[in-house]
């Protein structure tokens, strides 16, 4: 048995060493719109027994707790191989399909597909 009383899913016991919580230092943040800026944050990584992992990504302000960047989504592996995908809602109005690999210890994927709302801020976001 393993989170929340499931059996995990024999597809993604390759990527178990992902799961749990994990929490960054404070990172710095720099994007040519806007001025620099530092946050801490939070990454968690679930499983419920279907053949994929959830995972959530919150950020926050170090200095003021503001909360900042948020992400949900799953993760999704081909089976018999190393390819992953990551489909994943932010709050800032993107969604996503990263694809790539993974090994025992490392996640490689790059954007895919890319949605975001009509009325989202400029400059549109071309690739995550």
């Amino acid at each position: 048995m393993s989170q929340l009383g499931k059996r995990m899913h024999e597809l993604i016991k390759p990527l178990s060493w992902l799961l749990g919580k994990w929490r960054g230092e404070v990172g710095k943040g720099k994007y040519p719109t806007i001025t620099d800026f530092n946050y801490v944050e939070e990454l968690e990584f679930i499983h419920v027994g279907q053949p994929n992992i959830q995972f959530s990504a919150y950020s926050w302000h170090p200095e003021t707790n503001k909360p900042m960047h948020r992400e949900v989504g799953f993760i999704r592996r081909k089976a018999d191989c190393d390819q992953i995908a990551f489909i994943i809602a932010q709050n800032l109005g993107i969604c996503e399909i990263e694809e790539g690999t993974f090994t025992e210890s490392e996640i490689k994927v790059e954007s895919q597909s890319l949605g975001r709302l009509t009325f989202g801020s400029d400059p549109a976001t071309k690739k995550v």
